[in-house]
């Protein structure tokens, strides 16, 4: 769906990345929903659409036939000032006025600001925040089982692998490489698939950092991640061999030694109510939640 039906609202385009970018700078949100490498890749799923003014921006999705407003993205001060500018909106296009994706601080500051609206926990939209350096070292008796998956692979592959950052000599082998990903029929797996088409297909205009990982000289394994907010980095999209034993772990020891080395968290977004997924983010020992909200 192209034509919005909120007034003044622009679908979100590439090109309107850089000022989306500029805006979620100033918010500096923690929560994977506020990242515009996210934003680019699930575009078919959510599409995102903008309104500016001089002190906020605001960002409104489609999804399941109705229309959602992020949190604004503005300075503190001018949060208030926004919402209610939304609410206007939505309202002057006879819209229910519906919230996504807010956290819990700005919930409540919303739920102090309208006093007719009702807030829902997305449970299955928390986002699990892990200690950079336990990502970089695997230290620690928490980390012991990953840490012996990892010094598995390093012994079986130590003369078999290499890491190469993402480049113009290796792109064409990482499209073949998520080509040849298994969707297995799942449709959210087959739009995830094409979003990170979408993120290749733009890395020069997109400001984010990639790697893989090579055995026998094939890829085998890649990341990709940006920058969340100031503190934390969002790990976009991890894809490996799952039948080998710590390449996982490798993959992210690997990239993140080298990259976003400013950086004191890792954002490795929701388990979106999949089981096995919750168990594999909850193995990594998360440090901390992103608690999201619905408010209608």
């Amino acid at each position: 769906m192209n034509t919005c039906l909120l007034p003044s609202f622009k679908k979100c385009q590439i090109e309107d990345m850089p000022l989306i970018s500029s805006y979620l700078k100033k918010a500096d949100y923690l929560g994977s929903d506020y990242n515009v490498v996210n934003m680019t890749m699930w575009d078919v799923f959510y599409p995102l659409y903008y309104y500016e003014e001089a002190d906020f921006l605001l960002i409104a999705c489609f999804h399941d036939d109705n229309y959602y407003l992020y949190m604004p993205l503005c300075d503190s001060s001018c949060f208030e000032k926004a919402l209610l500018r939304a609410q206007e909106l939505f309202l002057a296009a006879s819209i229910k006025f519906r919230l996504i994706f807010f956290d819990e601080e700005h919930k409540d500051r919303a739920l102090s600001l309208f006093k007719d609206i009702e807030a829902q926990e997305l449970v299955n939209s928390f986002d699990y925040i892990y200690d950079m350096n336990s990502f970089r070292t695997f230290v620690g008796k928490k980390m012991q089982k990953k840490r012996n998956h990892l010094n598995n692979f390093y012994k079986n592959y130590q003369d078999r692998f290499v890491y190469e950052d993402l480049n113009e000599n290796n792109i064409q082998e990482l499209y073949d490489f998520v080509r040849n990903l298994d969707c297995e029929d799942d449709e959210v797996l087959k739009i995830e698939k094409e979003g990170i088409f979408r993120l290749l297909d733009n890395h020069q205009h997109l400001r984010y950092e990639s790697g893989l990982i090579r055995i026998d000289s094939r890829i085998e394994a890649f990341i990709i991640a940006s920058d969340l907010n100031s503190m934390c980095v969002q790990e976009n999209v991890e894809k490996a061999d799952k039948n080998i034993t710590g390449l996982y772990q490798a993959m992210i020891k690997e990239f993140f030694g080298r990259h976003f080395l400013d950086k004191i968290y890792i954002d490795r977004e929701d388990d979106a109510g999949i089981d096995d997924l919750r168990l594999s983010k909850s193995s990594y020992h998360p440090c901390g939640y992103v608690h999201k909200y619905m408010l209608e």
